[in-house]
């Protein structure tokens, strides 16, 4: 298909870090000699793997030094109730994909994967300052948006596309501007 890398989400607590990390390891054998990257996305709600020690452990246990990195969630990382601070135990070149998005305005518990999810900056979240954590890590790689909630399904595909565009592009424009 020509794809450049696989995100792997930890969608369960069964198991245990070594486990996911050897999982990693078997799937890695099919994509490294296609040279597919694969990118392991703590989920916030995941007790198992939702916050950045423990991702950086399945990492670490895995051994597949750049042929694996961590997809980072904005969504996620802040249900996780990480703080940004958390960010700068990553190196850049750690990270595979960056998801920004934002969230209702609900209790952390209550938020859910894909029906909770906002525009970047229409939330709760503190999208500008996830993607500033980002970029002072030297991450250069790409950056995306997933707005899964089905609200947005009967808007005009048109608008959800160019409201994405401009609402990530003003957080990563107010990221930089922070970082100069």
């Amino acid at each position: 298909l020509g794809g450049h890398y696989v995100i792997l989400p930890v969608l369960g607590d069964g198991d245990s870090l070594q486990g996911t990390a050897d999982n990693l390891k078997r799937i890695a054998e099919h994509a490294v000699p296609k040279g597919i990257r694969l990118g392991i996305e703590p989920m916030g709600h995941v007790r198992k793997c939702s916050r950045v020690p423990e991702a950086l452990e399945v990492l670490e246990l895995a051994g597949l030094g750049r042929h694996a990195g961590l997809v980072m969630d904005c969504f996620h990382f802040f249900r996780a109730g990480q703080d940004v601070s958390a960010i700068a135990a990553i190196r850049g070149d750690q990270i595979v994909m960056v998801h920004v998005n934002d969230a209702l305005d609900l209790p952390l518990e209550q938020l859910v994967g894909n029906k909770h999810r906002a525009y970047p900056g229409h939330g709760i979240f503190d999208v500008v300052e996830f993607c500033t954590a980002i970029l002072d890590t030297s991450y250069d790689g790409p950056f995306s948006t997933e707005i899964l909630n089905e609200d947005y399904w009967n808007d005009d595909p048109a608008e959800v596309c160019r409201m994405s565009f401009e609402t990530i592009r003003a957080a990563l424009n107010q990221a930089v501007a922070k970082d100069l």
